[in-house]
């Protein structure tokens, strides 16, 4: 049995690793390169969104005020309908507007019960809105979206492994109904090395950026899924021997006969 199984995974190892070879040679052509730019790029440079950030839920939101007592310095998650409850203020919907008038609201109302009432809203915390980072990085996933985020700070975030092609990294931006918009392609390594940062975009919410892999790093990674379906048939070659079965007129574990 176990010469029949090694048999089998010879022949299937052999098939494989002549796939393999057809990858690695095919592994090494570039990633393809997006020339989007002026859908990232704006002139002059803004230091952050030129779009104002609009509260949702779950942001967290911070309140302070030096003559209205009740609310001090008071923070609360926006709810999942939108609303956060003020203290003296009450109950207060909140999504879809922007902090300068929320704040000018809140004053307002609580110019109803303090002369010169002041309050200051500001985020505490940005949660309603993502950015996304996929490919070679040790941090994918959804990254909170700020209004500052960069196309470098977010790489130093995400931190792409040794596996990546920084000359090939891809800025995706989507449409509101998640349809492609725009794309570009940046190279790290260029910024980093001449320090010539033109294409650190400021990344707007939704922006998905991908890090891929070299073309070695890619045929590596496709050889090893080639691989995966018979790692368990090597373990169980160069495993144990199968405790039920005797050779050479051993008797199998468990038999006390005398």
């Amino acid at each position: 049995m176990a010469l029949k199984l090694l048999h089998t995974y010879r022949s299937a190892l052999a098939a494989t690793l002549a796939a393999a070879a057809l990858l690695m040679l095919s592994g090494c052509s570039s990633n393809p390169q997006f020339t989007d730019y002026h859908a990232f790029i704006e002139e002059p440079r803004m230091p952050a969104s030129n779009s104002a950030y609009l509260i949702g839920p779950p942001d967290v939101l911070e309140f302070r005020s030096t003559r209205v007592r009740e609310i001090g310095v008071y923070r609360e998650t926006v709810s999942p309908d939108g609303f956060v409850n003020v203290p003296l203020l009450g109950r207060t919907y909140v999504a879809g507007r922007t902090v300068e008038s929320l704040q000018q609201e809140l004053e307002q109302r609580a110019g109803f019960f303090y002369q010169d009432a002041d309050v200051n809203v500001r985020v505490n915390r940005y949660a309603s809105k993502k950015i996304f980072v996929f490919g070679q990085v040790k941090a994918p996933g959804e990254y909170f979206y700020n209004g500052s985020n960069t196309v470098i700070n977010t790489l130093a975030r995400a931190q792409p492994t040794t596996r990546a092609d920084p000359s090939s990294i891809a800025i995706v931006r989507p449409d509101e109904n998640g349809e492609l918009r725009a794309r570009m392609t940046i190279n790290l390594d260029h910024m980093i090395q001449t320090g010539d940062t033109t294409l650190n975009a400021v990344l707007q919410e939704g922006d998905i950026v991908y890090v891929p892999p070299t073309g070695i790093a890619k045929a590596t990674i496709s050889f090893e899924q080639l691989l995966m379906p018979f790692t368990p048939l090597a373990q169980l070659i160069n495993g144990p021997a199968d405790v039920g079965e005797s050779t050479s007129g051993d008797r199998p574990y468990g038999d006390d006969s005398n």
